[in-house]
Protein backbone atom coordinates (compact mmCIF):
# COMPACT_ATOMS: atom_id res chain seq x y z
CA UNK A 1 0.00 0.00 0.00
CA UNK A 2 1.42 3.44 -0.80
CA UNK A 3 1.77 5.37 2.04
CA UNK A 4 1.71 9.23 3.06
CA UNK A 5 2.62 10.90 6.53
CA UNK A 6 0.65 12.29 8.70
CA UNK A 7 3.26 15.55 8.51
CA UNK A 8 3.14 15.45 5.19
CA UNK A 9 -0.55 15.90 4.21
CA UNK A 10 -0.90 18.27 7.25
CA UNK A 11 1.34 20.37 5.69
CA UNK A 12 -1.54 21.79 3.24
CA UNK A 13 -3.61 24.55 3.79
CA UNK A 14 -6.95 22.97 2.95
CA UNK A 15 -5.67 19.62 3.92
CA UNK A 16 -4.73 20.82 8.10
CA UNK A 17 -7.80 22.81 8.32
CA UNK A 18 -9.88 19.46 7.67
CA UNK A 19 -7.58 17.46 10.08
CA UNK A 20 -9.87 19.45 12.93
CA UNK A 21 -12.82 17.62 11.58
CA UNK A 22 -10.68 14.06 12.15
CA UNK A 23 -11.03 14.29 16.40
CA UNK A 24 -11.16 16.33 18.79
CA UNK A 25 -8.39 14.24 20.42
CA UNK A 26 -6.44 12.32 18.27
CA UNK A 27 -3.17 10.49 18.89
CA UNK A 28 0.03 9.59 17.20
CA UNK A 29 2.45 7.42 18.73
CA UNK A 30 2.89 8.07 22.65
CA UNK A 31 6.69 8.75 22.72
CA UNK A 32 9.10 5.89 23.91
CA UNK A 33 10.12 8.02 26.87
CA UNK A 34 6.63 7.28 28.72
CA UNK A 35 6.73 5.73 32.18
CA UNK A 36 5.62 1.51 31.51
CA UNK A 37 6.41 0.62 35.30
CA UNK A 38 2.81 -0.75 36.58
CA UNK A 39 1.88 1.31 40.43
CA UNK A 40 0.98 -0.27 43.51
CA UNK A 41 -2.97 -1.00 44.32
CA UNK A 42 -4.24 2.67 45.90
CA UNK A 43 -7.36 3.03 47.00
CA UNK A 44 -7.90 6.55 46.48
CA UNK A 45 -9.87 7.66 49.57
CA UNK A 46 -10.10 10.83 50.95
CA UNK A 47 -8.46 11.61 53.96
CA UNK A 48 -8.43 14.05 57.21
CA UNK A 49 -5.66 16.18 56.90
CA UNK A 50 -4.45 15.71 60.50
CA UNK A 51 -4.72 12.62 60.52
CA UNK A 52 -2.84 12.10 56.71
CA UNK A 53 1.02 10.80 57.65
CA UNK A 54 3.68 12.05 55.17
CA UNK A 55 7.78 12.62 55.78
CA UNK A 56 7.26 16.56 54.00
CA UNK A 57 4.36 18.81 54.43
CA UNK A 58 4.12 21.71 52.33
CA UNK A 59 1.59 25.19 51.38
CA UNK A 60 0.80 26.20 47.80
CA UNK A 61 -2.39 27.86 46.73
CA UNK A 62 -3.63 25.70 43.94
CA UNK A 63 -2.52 21.87 43.39
CA UNK A 64 -3.14 20.71 39.71
CA UNK A 65 -3.64 17.16 39.26
CA UNK A 66 -3.09 16.16 35.88
CA UNK A 67 -0.80 18.25 33.36
CA UNK A 68 -2.51 17.13 30.14
CA UNK A 69 -4.63 19.49 28.20
CA UNK A 70 -6.62 20.77 30.93
CA UNK A 71 -4.40 20.57 33.17
CA UNK A 72 -1.98 22.96 31.24
CA UNK A 73 -4.72 25.51 31.04
CA UNK A 74 -5.98 25.16 34.78
CA UNK A 75 -1.85 25.69 35.76
CA UNK A 76 -1.58 28.61 33.57
CA UNK A 77 -5.37 30.13 34.63
CA UNK A 78 -4.79 29.98 38.43
CA UNK A 79 -0.90 31.17 38.00
CA UNK A 80 -1.90 34.26 36.05
CA UNK A 81 -4.04 35.19 38.87
CA UNK A 82 -1.51 35.84 40.70
CA UNK A 83 -1.32 32.20 42.69
CA UNK A 84 1.60 29.90 43.32
CA UNK A 85 1.04 26.55 41.86
CA UNK A 86 1.87 22.91 42.36
CA UNK A 87 1.14 20.57 39.09
CA UNK A 88 1.49 16.96 38.90
CA UNK A 89 1.11 14.23 36.92
CA UNK A 90 2.60 10.51 36.77
CA UNK A 91 3.85 11.02 33.34
CA UNK A 92 7.88 11.43 33.16
CA UNK A 93 6.95 14.77 31.19
CA UNK A 94 5.00 16.41 28.51
CA UNK A 95 5.80 13.48 26.14
CA UNK A 96 3.91 11.22 27.74
CA UNK A 97 0.80 13.10 28.05
CA UNK A 98 -2.14 14.11 25.65
CA UNK A 99 -1.04 17.66 24.85
CA UNK A 100 1.45 15.86 22.34
CA UNK A 101 -1.19 13.77 20.90
CA UNK A 102 -4.26 16.08 19.47
CA UNK A 103 -5.27 17.49 16.07
CA UNK A 104 -7.55 20.30 16.28
CA UNK A 105 -9.37 22.63 18.50
CA UNK A 106 -12.76 23.96 18.38
CA UNK A 107 -13.00 27.62 20.02
CA UNK A 108 -14.48 30.73 19.84
CA UNK A 109 -13.26 34.35 19.83
CA UNK A 110 -9.82 33.41 19.47
CA UNK A 111 -6.81 36.44 19.42
CA UNK A 112 -6.56 34.96 15.75
CA UNK A 113 -10.76 34.56 15.22
CA UNK A 114 -11.51 38.40 15.84
CA UNK A 115 -8.91 39.69 13.05
CA UNK A 116 -11.63 38.16 10.12
CA UNK A 117 -15.43 39.19 9.64
CA UNK A 118 -17.66 36.85 10.36
CA UNK A 119 -16.17 34.93 13.20
CA UNK A 120 -18.36 33.05 15.70
CA UNK A 121 -19.67 34.68 18.19
CA UNK A 122 -20.17 33.39 22.02
CA UNK A 123 -24.30 34.02 21.05
CA UNK A 124 -23.69 32.22 17.96
CA UNK A 125 -21.56 28.87 19.59
CA UNK A 126 -23.85 29.44 22.79
CA UNK A 127 -26.99 28.42 20.41
CA UNK A 128 -24.80 26.27 18.03
CA UNK A 129 -24.49 23.99 20.75
CA UNK A 130 -27.70 24.02 22.89
CA UNK A 131 -29.79 23.57 20.12
CA UNK A 132 -27.88 20.75 18.20
CA UNK A 133 -27.97 18.74 21.64
CA UNK A 134 -31.54 19.42 22.33
CA UNK A 135 -30.63 21.15 25.26
CA UNK A 136 -28.61 17.96 26.92
CA UNK A 137 -25.73 20.08 28.09
CA UNK A 138 -25.15 21.78 31.54
CA UNK A 139 -26.60 25.39 29.83
CA UNK A 140 -24.61 27.58 32.40
CA UNK A 141 -20.90 26.00 31.95
CA UNK A 142 -21.25 25.66 28.20
CA UNK A 143 -21.99 29.93 28.76
CA UNK A 144 -18.91 29.64 30.85
CA UNK A 145 -16.65 27.82 28.75
CA UNK A 146 -17.33 30.07 25.48
CA UNK A 147 -16.59 32.87 27.42
CA UNK A 148 -13.08 32.03 28.04
CA UNK A 149 -12.81 29.71 25.40
CA UNK A 150 -10.52 32.30 22.84
CA UNK A 151 -8.51 33.29 25.88
CA UNK A 152 -7.92 29.80 26.26
CA UNK A 153 -6.42 28.90 22.81
CA UNK A 154 -4.60 31.93 23.32
CA UNK A 155 -2.42 30.36 25.67
CA UNK A 156 -1.36 28.45 23.62
CA UNK A 157 -0.85 30.81 20.87
CA UNK A 158 1.11 32.61 22.84
CA UNK A 159 3.85 29.87 23.34
CA UNK A 160 4.47 30.09 19.32
CA UNK A 161 2.88 26.72 18.71
CA UNK A 162 2.53 26.44 15.22
CA UNK A 163 -1.40 26.08 14.43
CA UNK A 164 -3.26 27.18 10.87
CA UNK A 165 -6.39 28.65 11.14
CA UNK A 166 -9.17 27.34 8.05
CA UNK A 167 -10.81 30.30 9.22
CA UNK A 168 -8.39 32.75 7.70
CA UNK A 169 -9.35 30.91 4.55
CA UNK A 170 -12.70 32.09 4.22
CA UNK A 171 -14.28 28.71 5.47
CA UNK A 172 -17.80 29.06 6.34
CA UNK A 173 -18.92 25.79 7.98
CA UNK A 174 -19.13 25.39 11.81
CA UNK A 175 -15.96 23.36 12.23
CA UNK A 176 -13.60 25.57 10.24
CA UNK A 177 -14.91 28.66 11.73
CA UNK A 178 -13.71 27.41 15.36
CA UNK A 179 -10.73 25.53 13.89
CA UNK A 180 -7.37 25.87 15.52
CA UNK A 181 -5.18 22.86 13.68
CA UNK A 182 -1.68 21.88 15.14
CA UNK A 183 1.01 21.86 12.36
CA UNK A 184 3.63 19.87 14.70
CA UNK A 185 2.99 17.09 16.82
CA UNK A 186 4.77 14.77 19.21
CA UNK A 187 7.95 15.24 20.84
CA UNK A 188 8.13 18.88 18.25
CA UNK A 189 5.64 20.23 20.64
CA UNK A 190 7.51 20.11 23.78
CA UNK A 191 9.66 22.69 23.67
CA UNK A 192 5.97 25.04 23.12
CA UNK A 193 4.44 23.43 25.98
CA UNK A 194 7.31 23.56 28.39
CA UNK A 195 7.23 27.39 27.04
CA UNK A 196 3.89 28.24 29.06
CA UNK A 197 5.37 27.01 32.10
CA UNK A 198 8.73 28.45 31.73
CA UNK A 199 6.84 31.75 31.18
CA UNK A 200 5.15 31.09 34.54
CA UNK A 201 7.19 31.38 37.44
CA UNK A 202 5.12 30.38 40.26
CA UNK A 203 4.09 27.36 38.63
CA UNK A 204 6.52 24.08 39.81
CA UNK A 205 5.88 21.12 37.83
CA UNK A 206 6.38 17.75 39.14
CA UNK A 207 6.94 14.54 37.30
CA UNK A 208 6.33 10.91 38.20
CA UNK A 209 4.38 11.42 40.75
CA UNK A 210 1.27 10.17 42.16
CA UNK A 211 -1.84 12.05 44.31
CA UNK A 212 -2.75 8.86 46.08
CA UNK A 213 -5.12 11.04 48.28
CA UNK A 214 -7.63 13.97 48.83
CA UNK A 215 -7.22 15.62 52.11
CA UNK A 216 -10.39 17.04 53.67
CA UNK A 217 -11.28 18.88 56.84
CA UNK A 218 -14.29 18.20 57.47
CA UNK A 219 -16.43 18.83 53.98
CA UNK A 220 -14.03 20.73 52.20
CA UNK A 221 -10.90 19.43 50.34
CA UNK A 222 -8.03 21.27 51.73
CA UNK A 223 -4.90 19.84 49.82
CA UNK A 224 -3.78 16.33 48.60
CA UNK A 225 -1.42 13.22 49.65
CA UNK A 226 1.25 12.30 47.05
CA UNK A 227 4.16 9.91 46.40
CA UNK A 228 7.06 10.63 44.12
CA UNK A 229 8.60 7.88 42.38
CA UNK A 230 11.19 7.35 45.14
CA UNK A 231 8.53 6.60 47.21
CA UNK A 232 8.74 9.37 48.98
CA UNK A 233 5.28 10.63 50.87
CA UNK A 234 4.65 14.54 51.08
CA UNK A 235 1.48 16.05 52.39
CA UNK A 236 0.82 19.35 50.79
CA UNK A 237 -2.16 21.77 51.67
CA UNK A 238 -3.79 23.70 49.22
CA UNK A 239 -6.61 26.33 49.60
CA UNK A 240 -7.82 25.08 46.14
CA UNK A 241 -7.50 21.63 44.58
CA UNK A 242 -8.16 21.04 40.42
CA UNK A 243 -8.59 17.42 39.26
CA UNK A 244 -8.15 17.53 35.19
CA UNK A 245 -6.44 13.10 34.59
CA UNK A 246 -8.24 12.85 31.58
CA UNK A 247 -10.95 10.45 32.22
CA UNK A 248 -11.08 6.31 32.23
CA UNK A 249 -10.35 5.03 28.99
CA UNK A 250 -8.52 2.72 30.00
CA UNK A 251 -10.32 1.30 33.19
CA UNK A 252 -12.70 -1.39 31.45
CA UNK A 253 -14.51 -2.07 34.90
CA UNK A 254 -15.66 1.73 34.55
CA UNK A 255 -16.00 1.73 31.10
CA UNK A 256 -18.29 -1.44 31.19
CA UNK A 257 -20.35 0.48 34.71
CA UNK A 258 -21.11 3.59 33.17
CA UNK A 259 -21.26 2.21 28.91
CA UNK A 260 -23.95 -0.57 29.64
CA UNK A 261 -21.19 -3.07 29.83
CA UNK A 262 -19.35 -2.26 26.55
CA UNK A 263 -15.86 -2.17 26.06
CA UNK A 264 -13.67 0.53 24.48
CA UNK A 265 -10.26 -0.08 22.61
CA UNK A 266 -8.39 2.73 24.23
CA UNK A 267 -6.46 5.17 21.82
CA UNK A 268 -5.04 8.03 24.46
CA UNK A 269 -2.90 8.32 27.15
CA UNK A 270 -2.36 4.98 29.74
CA UNK A 271 -3.07 7.50 32.93
CA UNK A 272 -6.18 8.31 31.59
CA UNK A 273 -7.44 5.28 34.19
CA UNK A 274 -10.12 6.85 36.03
CA UNK A 275 -7.66 7.75 38.80
CA UNK A 276 -9.20 10.92 39.11
CA UNK A 277 -12.52 10.76 39.33
CA UNK A 278 -11.91 8.18 41.85
CA UNK A 279 -10.50 10.40 44.09
CA UNK A 280 -13.45 12.90 43.48
CA UNK A 281 -16.41 10.55 44.23
CA UNK A 282 -13.97 9.34 47.33
CA UNK A 283 -14.27 12.75 48.27
CA UNK A 284 -18.40 13.14 48.05
CA UNK A 285 -18.47 14.05 44.24
CA UNK A 286 -21.27 13.14 42.28
CA UNK A 287 -20.80 11.47 38.46
CA UNK A 288 -22.63 13.10 36.11
CA UNK A 289 -25.36 11.54 33.87
CA UNK A 290 -24.26 12.26 30.15
CA UNK A 291 -21.56 9.40 28.62
CA UNK A 292 -20.80 9.34 25.01
CA UNK A 293 -17.09 9.04 22.95
CA UNK A 294 -15.74 10.47 19.85
CA UNK A 295 -15.22 7.11 17.86
CA UNK A 296 -11.70 6.71 15.60
CA UNK A 297 -11.63 7.65 12.15
CA UNK A 298 -12.07 4.44 10.61
CA UNK A 299 -15.18 3.49 12.57
CA UNK A 300 -13.22 0.40 14.01
CA UNK A 301 -10.55 -1.35 16.33
CA UNK A 302 -9.26 -4.97 17.18
CA UNK A 303 -8.55 -5.41 20.93
CA UNK A 304 -6.45 -8.46 19.47
CA UNK A 305 -5.06 -6.47 16.43
CA UNK A 306 -1.72 -5.19 16.36
CA UNK A 307 -1.80 -2.27 16.08
CA UNK A 308 -5.12 -2.26 18.10
CA UNK A 309 -6.99 0.80 15.81
CA UNK A 310 -5.48 2.83 13.05
CA UNK A 311 -7.03 6.74 12.35
CA UNK A 312 -5.47 7.51 9.11
CA UNK A 313 -4.18 5.09 6.18
CA UNK A 314 -0.22 4.48 6.01
CA UNK A 315 0.08 4.33 10.09
CA UNK A 316 1.40 0.54 10.08
CA UNK A 317 -1.86 -0.76 10.74
CA UNK A 318 -4.29 -3.76 9.28
CA UNK A 319 -6.03 -2.15 6.36
CA UNK A 320 -9.59 -3.62 7.23
CA UNK A 321 -9.89 -1.54 9.52
CA UNK A 322 -10.70 0.33 6.48
CA UNK A 323 -14.00 -1.26 5.49
CA UNK A 324 -16.47 0.59 7.68
CA UNK A 325 -15.80 3.84 5.90
CA UNK A 326 -17.22 2.50 2.63
CA UNK A 327 -20.30 1.70 3.29
CA UNK A 328 -20.33 -2.14 3.99
CA UNK A 329 -23.00 -4.20 5.51
CA UNK A 330 -22.72 -3.99 9.29
CA UNK A 331 -23.92 -7.13 11.38
CA UNK A 332 -23.64 -7.31 15.33
CA UNK A 333 -22.83 -10.76 17.07
CA UNK A 334 -26.48 -12.20 15.83
CA UNK A 335 -25.71 -11.31 12.65
CA UNK A 336 -28.20 -8.73 12.47
CA UNK A 337 -27.75 -5.50 10.74
CA UNK A 338 -27.98 -3.03 13.28
CA UNK A 339 -27.74 0.36 11.57
CA UNK A 340 -27.64 2.21 8.34
CA UNK A 341 -24.26 2.03 7.18
CA UNK A 342 -24.33 5.26 5.59
CA UNK A 343 -24.22 6.89 8.87
CA UNK A 344 -21.07 5.21 9.88
CA UNK A 345 -19.24 6.84 6.32
CA UNK A 346 -20.88 10.15 6.79
CA UNK A 347 -20.50 10.69 10.60
CA UNK A 348 -17.80 8.42 11.49
CA UNK A 349 -16.85 9.33 14.55
CA UNK A 350 -20.17 10.48 16.21
CA UNK A 351 -21.59 6.73 15.06
CA UNK A 352 -20.10 5.33 18.55
CA UNK A 353 -23.83 5.18 19.87
CA UNK A 354 -24.97 2.59 17.48
CA UNK A 355 -21.51 1.03 17.65
CA UNK A 356 -21.63 1.10 21.58
CA UNK A 357 -24.93 -0.70 21.79
CA UNK A 358 -23.34 -3.47 20.00
CA UNK A 359 -19.50 -3.56 21.50
CA UNK A 360 -18.62 -6.08 19.02
CA UNK A 361 -19.56 -5.91 15.53
CA UNK A 362 -18.49 -6.99 12.28
CA UNK A 363 -18.46 -6.83 8.34
CA UNK A 364 -18.70 -9.13 5.20
CA UNK A 365 -17.36 -8.90 1.63
CA UNK A 366 -17.19 -11.01 -1.06
CA UNK A 367 -14.47 -12.37 -3.69
CA UNK A 368 -15.32 -9.21 -5.57
CA UNK A 369 -15.15 -6.75 -3.20
CA UNK A 370 -11.74 -7.97 -2.26
CA UNK A 371 -10.69 -8.24 -5.91
CA UNK A 372 -11.68 -4.77 -6.64
CA UNK A 373 -10.32 -3.35 -3.55
CA UNK A 374 -6.92 -4.59 -4.00
CA UNK A 375 -6.77 -2.85 -7.37
CA UNK A 376 -8.66 -0.07 -7.55
CA UNK A 377 -7.96 3.40 -5.61
CA UNK A 378 -9.17 3.39 -2.49
CA UNK A 379 -11.08 7.21 -3.09
CA UNK A 380 -13.11 5.49 -6.03
CA UNK A 381 -14.96 3.59 -2.75
CA UNK A 382 -15.56 6.51 -1.03
CA UNK A 383 -19.17 8.15 -1.37
CA UNK A 384 -19.80 12.65 -0.96
CA UNK A 385 -20.90 12.03 1.91
CA UNK A 386 -17.82 10.02 3.01
CA UNK A 387 -15.67 12.63 1.69
CA UNK A 388 -17.52 15.16 3.47
CA UNK A 389 -17.19 13.49 6.67
CA UNK A 390 -13.27 12.64 6.33
CA UNK A 391 -12.19 16.59 5.08
CA UNK A 392 -9.51 16.99 2.78
CA UNK A 393 -6.69 15.87 5.61
CA UNK A 394 -7.81 12.75 5.67
CA UNK A 395 -8.85 12.16 1.57
CA UNK A 396 -5.28 13.55 1.75
CA UNK A 397 -3.96 10.51 3.60
CA UNK A 398 -6.20 8.39 0.62
CA UNK A 399 -4.48 9.92 -2.17
CA UNK A 400 -3.27 7.60 -4.58
CA UNK A 401 -3.43 4.52 -1.93
CA UNK A 402 -4.71 1.06 -3.42
CA UNK A 403 -4.80 -1.71 -1.50
CA UNK A 404 -2.74 -4.06 -2.83
CA UNK A 405 -1.67 -5.99 0.72
CA UNK A 406 -5.09 -6.59 1.40
CA UNK A 407 -5.24 -10.20 1.27
CA UNK A 408 -2.01 -10.62 3.60
CA UNK A 409 -3.41 -7.89 5.83
CA UNK A 410 -6.93 -10.06 5.98
CA UNK A 411 -4.45 -13.13 7.04
CA UNK A 412 -3.06 -11.63 9.47
CA UNK A 413 -5.83 -10.63 10.94
CA UNK A 414 -7.08 -13.89 10.51
CA UNK A 415 -3.98 -15.48 12.66
CA UNK A 416 -4.82 -12.94 15.29
CA UNK A 417 -8.25 -14.41 15.49
CA UNK A 418 -10.22 -11.54 14.42
CA UNK A 419 -11.36 -12.53 10.83
CA UNK A 420 -12.72 -15.50 8.95
CA UNK A 421 -12.67 -16.56 5.29
CA UNK A 422 -15.01 -19.11 4.09
CA UNK A 423 -16.45 -20.50 1.46
CA UNK A 424 -20.50 -19.87 1.91
CA UNK A 425 -22.51 -17.89 4.48
CA UNK A 426 -23.30 -20.66 6.28
CA UNK A 427 -19.92 -21.81 6.76
CA UNK A 428 -19.48 -17.81 8.32
CA UNK A 429 -22.56 -18.28 10.44
CA UNK A 430 -21.22 -21.29 12.43
CA UNK A 431 -17.74 -19.95 12.89
CA UNK A 432 -19.19 -16.92 14.18
CA UNK A 433 -21.65 -18.88 15.84
CA UNK A 434 -24.49 -16.02 14.28
CA UNK A 435 -27.94 -17.47 14.02
CA UNK A 436 -28.96 -14.73 11.56
CA UNK A 437 -26.47 -14.26 9.48
CA UNK A 438 -27.72 -16.16 6.35
CA UNK A 439 -31.31 -14.51 7.01
CA UNK A 440 -29.69 -11.14 6.50
CA UNK A 441 -27.53 -11.59 3.65
CA UNK A 442 -30.43 -12.95 1.86
CA UNK A 443 -32.17 -9.95 2.57
CA UNK A 444 -29.68 -7.48 2.23
CA UNK A 445 -28.61 -8.98 -1.15
CA UNK A 446 -32.31 -8.47 -2.22
CA UNK A 447 -32.02 -4.99 -1.28
CA UNK A 448 -28.77 -4.30 -3.63
CA UNK A 449 -30.10 -5.77 -6.46
CA UNK A 450 -34.01 -3.43 -5.87
CA UNK A 451 -32.03 -0.08 -4.51
CA UNK A 452 -34.53 -0.04 -1.92
CA UNK A 453 -33.08 -1.11 2.04
CA UNK A 454 -36.62 -1.78 3.70
CA UNK A 455 -34.21 -2.81 6.53
CA UNK A 456 -32.20 0.36 7.92
CA UNK A 457 -33.12 2.55 4.65
CA UNK A 458 -29.46 2.55 3.89
CA UNK A 459 -29.05 4.29 0.24
CA UNK A 460 -28.57 2.44 -2.36
CA UNK A 461 -25.19 3.92 -2.93
CA UNK A 462 -24.07 2.33 -0.04
CA UNK A 463 -25.60 -1.29 -0.54
CA UNK A 464 -22.62 -3.10 -1.45
CA UNK A 465 -23.93 -7.05 -2.46
CA UNK A 466 -22.28 -10.11 -0.90
CA UNK A 467 -22.91 -13.20 -3.28
CA UNK A 468 -19.88 -14.26 -4.70
CA UNK A 469 -17.38 -16.47 -2.70
CA UNK A 470 -15.72 -17.11 -1.07
CA UNK A 471 -16.74 -14.60 1.88
CA UNK A 472 -14.28 -12.56 3.92
CA UNK A 473 -16.11 -11.44 7.76
CA UNK A 474 -14.04 -8.90 9.61
CA UNK A 475 -14.53 -8.73 13.46
CA UNK A 476 -14.55 -5.06 15.33
CA UNK A 477 -14.61 -3.52 18.37
CA UNK A 478 -14.98 0.27 18.95
CA UNK A 479 -12.58 2.57 19.30
CA UNK A 480 -12.37 5.46 21.29
CA UNK A 481 -10.50 8.85 21.88
CA UNK A 482 -11.35 9.60 25.03
CA UNK A 483 -14.55 9.14 27.44
CA UNK A 484 -16.90 11.81 27.34
CA UNK A 485 -18.21 12.21 30.77
CA UNK A 486 -17.37 12.65 34.46
CA UNK A 487 -18.48 14.57 37.70
CA UNK A 488 -20.94 16.40 37.98
CA UNK A 489 -20.29 19.83 38.44
CA UNK A 490 -21.75 23.88 38.96
CA UNK A 491 -21.39 26.71 36.38
CA UNK A 492 -17.82 26.95 37.25
CA UNK A 493 -16.74 23.49 37.43
CA UNK A 494 -17.09 23.35 41.45
CA UNK A 495 -17.21 19.29 42.17
CA UNK A 496 -20.59 18.92 43.22
CA UNK A 497 -22.13 16.11 45.56
CA UNK A 498 -25.39 14.18 44.33
CA UNK A 499 -27.56 16.97 45.88
CA UNK A 500 -26.19 19.57 43.78
CA UNK A 501 -23.96 20.73 46.61
CA UNK A 502 -20.48 21.90 45.81
CA UNK A 503 -17.46 20.74 47.60
CA UNK A 504 -15.36 23.31 48.81
CA UNK A 505 -12.30 23.86 47.40
CA UNK A 506 -12.74 21.13 45.21
CA UNK A 507 -12.89 22.02 41.06
CA UNK A 508 -12.78 19.46 37.90
CA UNK A 509 -11.70 20.15 34.36
CA UNK A 510 -11.51 18.44 30.99
CA UNK A 511 -12.60 14.73 30.37
CA UNK A 512 -13.10 13.94 34.21
CA UNK A 513 -16.12 16.59 34.00
CA UNK A 514 -19.49 16.28 32.91
CA UNK A 515 -19.16 18.77 29.77
CA UNK A 516 -20.81 16.74 26.98
CA UNK A 517 -24.01 15.51 25.48
CA UNK A 518 -24.71 12.30 24.64
CA UNK A 519 -24.01 11.82 21.56
CA UNK A 520 -20.48 13.86 21.00
CA UNK A 521 -21.51 16.65 18.65
CA UNK A 522 -19.42 19.73 17.52
CA UNK A 523 -16.38 18.16 15.98
CA UNK A 524 -13.35 19.62 17.93
CA UNK A 525 -15.22 20.71 20.83
CA UNK A 526 -13.53 17.60 22.77
CA UNK A 527 -9.92 19.20 22.79
CA UNK A 528 -11.63 22.84 22.76
CA UNK A 529 -13.63 21.76 25.80
CA UNK A 530 -10.87 20.40 27.51
CA UNK A 531 -8.85 23.67 27.08
CA UNK A 532 -11.87 26.16 28.04
CA UNK A 533 -12.11 24.20 30.91
CA UNK A 534 -9.06 23.84 32.51
CA UNK A 535 -8.89 27.46 32.25
CA UNK A 536 -12.33 28.39 33.82
CA UNK A 537 -11.59 25.56 36.42
CA UNK A 538 -7.88 27.68 37.25
CA UNK A 539 -9.32 30.90 37.30
CA UNK A 540 -12.08 29.66 39.57
CA UNK A 541 -10.28 28.24 41.85
CA UNK A 542 -7.61 30.82 42.19
CA UNK A 543 -10.25 33.07 43.05
CA UNK A 544 -11.30 30.88 45.57
CA UNK A 545 -7.90 30.66 47.06
CA UNK A 546 -7.05 34.02 46.95
CA UNK A 547 -10.41 35.07 48.70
Amino acid sequence: MKEISRRSFLKGSVAAAAALGLTGIAPSAFAEEAEKAAEAEVEFAALDYAAAEAAKEEETDVVVVGIGVSGTTAAAGAADKGCKVIAIDRAVGFQATNNVNTTGAWHVESSEQVKYEGYITKQEAFEHIMAGTNYQCNARLIRNLLEVSGRAIDIVINSGMPLLYPFSFGATDWLSRGGHVYLVDGMERVPFLQKIFDDRPNIELRWQTQVTNLLKDGDAVVGVLTTDKDGNVTKIRAKSVIVCTGGFLQNKEMVAKYYGGAELVPQDNRYNDGEGIQLLQNAGAQMGKNFSISMNEMGSANFKATPTFSWAPGRGTNATFYFPNFGLMLVNRAGDRFMDERRMCEATMYSGEQALRESTYFTIVDQDFMDKISTTPVIDFLGEGAKANMGQALLAGFDGVVLDNIYDDFEEAVSQDWAFKADTIEELAEHFNMPNLVKTVETYNAACESGVDDQMYTPAEYLIPVKKGPFYMVEYNVGAWLTLGGIKTDGNLAAQTADGKSIPNLYVAGADADLWSVPYYQGGSALGFCYASGLLAGETAAENAMK
